[in-house]
Parts: structure tokens; C-alpha cells; sequence
């Protein structure tokens, strides 16, 4: 199964197993760190993600945390 997404103007193609229904894509397979940063994390990121800059990250410490 395949499917496609384009929020930002480039499609990303989505593909689910069968099997387990795991929901992936290889869109980025060759993407280098630079890539990421260039293309997905950049001072965009925020607007498609806007709990990315507190909510997300007091999250992810609490996390770490409760796990040391």
C-alpha cells in the first residue's frame, strides 16, 4: 500500500506493510546530516511543529529522567 503526502510542496511517499501495518517512508534514505538540517530542521521547523521548542523538549527531559 502507498500513499503521499505534501505539506510543504515536495511529496513524500508513504508506504504500510501489510503484515504489521508499519507506516514508512525511504523519501530521505540518502539524506546527509546537513540535508536535515538544511531541508527539515531548520528556523522553519517550528511552524509544522510548534510544540517541537518547549512542549516537546520539557517532555523528552522528563523522560530521560524518570529513565536515570
Amino acid at each position: 500500500m502507498g500513499g503521499h503526502v505534501s505539506v510543504s510542496g515536495r511529496d513524500i511517499y508513504y508506504y504500510k506493510c501489510g503484515v504489521c501495518r508499519f507506516v514508512f517512508t525511504d523519501d530521505f534514505d540518502h539524506f546527509t546530516v546537513d540535508d536535515f538540517k538544511r531541508v527539515i530542521y531548520n528556523d522553519d521547523y517550528v511552524k509544522m511543529d510548534p510544540d517541537f521548542v518547549e512542549s516537546r523538549t520539557v517532555m523528552s527531559a522528563k523522560l530521560v529522567e524518570t529513565l536515570f
